[in-house]
């Protein structure tokens, strides 16, 4: 990925995932996912623990990973869902060649004790001559670094369904992903010079925009 393109997808999840972090400990009613922030006891609670680190740490760990991707970057906090009770969460991994996947993560507290969740993970076209040979999705039940998703049933698949992705690089990937998770609203964080650079955000941006418009057209 380009640098222009790594600062932007950089600041966006970096102002995201803090606004989110502060909304988490804002809440009692989400003192539950305060308890899986990354920390020695955090792990205690639940392997999957978002970043804890301060907000220069985080944004320079994510910009050098966006332009030379090497292991995994830091689970970060997308969306936090109070009304039902979930947090939804990110992960990129390198792929090689300057590319990376994404996982992502949905939790939630309200089913008996400790969480229950399940994953997905966003990847790019596997070898020539393989049936996945397209950007595609797919279940998980363990991410990346071995941790397993808690609740997930044993029965769960991690080989199908596989949904196709019309996406050409690591950038769209990572901009499937995140609209996966999140509402368009978030991505219009973006600045609107922004949209040009990428077909895929101007296109979600505005079906959502379009839907929102044409809704209250409907309620006149």
């Amino acid at each position: 990925m380009d640098e222009v393109r790594a600062q932007r997808l950089t600041e966006f999840l970096t102002n995201l995932h803090f606004a989110n972090v502060d909304k988490i400990q804002a809440k009692p009613a989400l003192i539950k996912f305060q308890k899986i922030k990354q920390s020695a006891r955090g792990a205690t609670f639940c392997e999957i623990n978002y970043s804890s680190s301060i907000k220069a740490k985080l944004k320079g760990d994510l910009l050098k990973f966006f332009c030379q991707p090497a292991s995994n970057s830091a689970v970060l906090v997308l969306h936090v869902d109070d009304k039902y009770d979930w947090i939804r969460l990110i992960r990129f991994v390198a792929r090689g060649e300057k590319q990376f996947n994404a996982e992502t993560i949905s939790l939630t507290g309200k089913f008996g004790a400790g969480y229950s969740g399940f994953g997905y993970r966003y990847e790019h076209p596997e070898d020539a001559g393989d049936e996945h040979n397209f950007f595609h999705v797919q279940p998980i039940v363990k991410t990346a670094a071995n941790e397993a998703i808690p609740g997930a049933p044993e029965w769960l698949s991690h080989r199908f369904p596989t949904f196709y992705m019309e996406a050409e690089d690591s950038y769209e990937l990572g901009i499937y992903a995140i609209s996966s998770m999140c509402s368009w609203r978030e991505l219009t964080r973006y600045p609107a010079r922004h949209y040009e650079d990428c077909w895929l955000l101007k296109h979600l941006i505005l079906q959502g925009q379009d839907a929102q418009q044409k809704e209250a057209e409907d309620s006149r």
